[in-house]
């Protein structure tokens, strides 16, 4: 089981797209559920999008295979995302664990 990514927790990645400014990047997820929360922030899901600190974005790929919210997966942290932004969540809940 590992912390449930939620809104605005953090992401490590790299820019790819664009003259990337900063090539090396920290985010945030900006994309989450509007129906089911984590310590109060949305909970962030399979396909929603993550923005990096170089204006690029990702989709989160990764998520659990057996926690759904709103028909998805739920993401975790270490859940990978990829496109012009790509890398992984950092950060996750203090208090709520997603299996897989």
């Amino acid at each position: 089981m590992l912390p449930q990514a939620r809104r605005f927790d953090l992401t490590i990645g790299v820019c790819t797209c664009l003259p990337p400014t900063f090539p090396s990047s920290s985010g945030l997820v900006m994309m989450s559920s509007n129906t089911h929360f984590a310590d109060n922030f949305g909970v962030a899901r399979r396909f929603d999008m993550v923005l990096g600190n170089c204006g690029n974005v990702g989709i989160i790929m990764t998520s659990s295979q057996t926690c759904n919210t709103d028909n998805l997966g739920r993401a975790r942290q270490y859940s990978m995302f990829t496109g012009c932004y790509t890398g992984m969540i950092i950060k996750g809940s203090p208090t709520v664990m997603v299996g897989d």
